[in-house]
């Protein structure tokens, strides 16, 4: 009898929210254009061209018809390499954030599930047991609370990430430039220009 008075509690295990890898998903709603001003198409002509080349747009077609438009100047050509090359840096950053994140999620399942294997076995009349589980269990949740924290700067920094591909397509998409601005560019700005209406799929994880 005296040993039912002596029956101790155990903590739940605090399952963490399940966090889900959605590589097709991408915050595009967030748009901070205030530094920029796009200007009006002038029509300075009805003859194409052969030095203007059209910008394309991250991740959408781009139209070829940029006859009678006027052309960015060649400060306005750089700030848009500007923008792209901001781009790349911070989806590359990202990229191995994420690779982190989920590697840190793997850990935190792994031991949630041995927590729960565990807690049916404790001994609710042994003190050491129960306290040492929930001293494991309340170490777990600690570590759960901070990958939560890391998870809501991952996102926040992606909808920064994003923020550069708006500007780009909002003030340099589909505007035409000259070919001879663009060769007074660097070798890397040129490649950058060259090679950035792919449009990454930043991974969202979501709580």
């Amino acid at each position: 009898m005296n040993d039912l008075k002596n029956k101790y509690v155990i903590d739940s295990v605090f399952i963490i929210t399940t966090l889900i890898l959605n590589g097709c998903s991408s915050i595009s709603h967030y748009k901070d254009v205030s530094n920029f001003e796009r200007p009006p198409s002038v029509v300075i002509s009805e003859v194409r061209d052969s030095d203007i080349v059209m910008m394309k747009a991250i991740g959408n077609q781009t139209s070829t018809n940029y006859i009678g438009v006027k052309p960015m100047s060649y400060d306005e050509l750089n700030e848009c390499a500007a923008l792209i090359t901001s781009k790349t840096e911070k989806e590359g950053q990202l990229s191995a954030r994420n690779k982190e994140l989920t590697l840190a999620k793997q850990e935190i399942d792994k031991t949630n599930n041995a927590l729960e294997k565990e807690r049916p076995k404790i001994n609710l009349f042994s003190k050491k047991q129960v306290n040492d589980f929930n001293e494991r269990n309340h170490r777990n949740i600690d570590v759960m609370k901070k990958m939560n924290a890391n998870v809501d700067k991952y996102n926040a920094e992606i909808a920064q990430a994003n923020n550069f591909t708006n500007k780009f397509n909002t003030f340099c998409a589909n505007r035409p430039y000259r070919q001879s601005d663009m060769n007074l560019l660097s070798v890397q700005l040129k490649k950058t220009i060259e090679n950035h209406s792919h449009q990454s799929d930043i991974p969202v994880i979501e709580k």
